[in-house]
This record gives C-alpha cells, structure tokens and sequence, in this order.
C-alpha cells in the first residue's frame, strides 16, 4: 500500500508542476495582448502598392474621424485624360457606403485628382482602422470605359 500512495503523490506533484507552469504562461500571453505587443502595426494600402489599375494609381487616401469624410488622390498615368463617372467606397471596417466625387473631370494625363466624399462616409473613431473597396468606372477621350471594383483600401482613421 505505502508504494501504491507514493506513486500517485508523484502524479500529482507532476501534473501540479506543469499545471502552474501553463498558468503562468497563460497570464504571461494575457499581458502580452492586453498591453497590445503582439498587436502588429496596420499595413495602410491603397491598391495593391499604390496601383488601382494600369494607369491609374492611389497617391493618397485620407479618412477624417471628425468631418466623417473620405479623401483619396488619384493620379492618372496614362498618355490621355480619363474622366470618372463613379467613384464608391464600401467600407467592411469603420466606414460605410459613399459615394465620392467625380471633380476634376477630365483628369488630364499626369494630374492628380482629389476626390472626397460627403459626410457620414466614415463611422469609426480616430485611431481606428477604416477597411472596405474601392470601385469606380472611368472612360479616355477615345470614349472606352472601363470598370475597376474591388480595390482594397486600408487606412488608420485621422482626427
């Protein structure tokens, strides 16, 4: 009988030893992500590097908390000037749908264009992240249109 017991305190000294040893590493990752270390940093993208479609790239997008507005600098790189018929952003995180403005039309060849929504385009608070596509259709002088969807657009929300 005096074995039998010995064999079950070393069972039970075993399993409380790694039993406090996976609580305390369970307490260790909780401060971790509490304090925000493994939160990486957020990769802001427009496009995939800054190209929405052949020609046409994202120089700059700006989401501003306290206006609830939408800006997004579009440069046209192709040898003729393109005019934007529609510009909507779909946000999936801290925005909604909005559409944007088509001014300056045409964009000539080489120009940046600003394009900015009205209000309640952007619902999340500053600091947060603002995730969702762009999509917009645009035509050259030549009259062919083409449609670009989908563009992902990821930005950390401004003051």
């Amino acid at each position: 009988m005096n074995f039998r017991n010995k064999k079950g305190q070393a069972a039970m000294e075993f399993l409380m030893t790694y039993g406090w040893a996976i609580l305390i590493a369970i307490i260790a990752i909780a401060a971790l992500i509490a304090f925000g270390v493994l939160n990486p940093p957020l990769q802001e993208s427009c496009g995939t590097d800054g190209i929405l479609v052949q020609g046409v790239s994202c120089v700059n997008v700006v989401a501003d908390a306290s206006a609830d507005t939408l800006n997004i600098s579009i440069t046209n790189n192709l040898a003729d000037p393109i005019t934007f018929t529609t510009i909507t952003f779909t946000g999936t995180t801290g925005a909604g749908t909005c559409t944007l403005t088509t001014a300056p039309t045409p964009l000539p060849s080489g120009a940046t264009g600003y394009f900015e929504s009205g209000s309640s385009c952007v619902t999340g608070a500053a600091g947060g992240n603002l995730k969702g596509d762009l999509s917009f259709t645009y035509s050259t002088v030549a009259g062919v249109t083409y449609p670009a969807t989908n563009l992902k657009i990821t930005k950390k929300i401004a003051n």
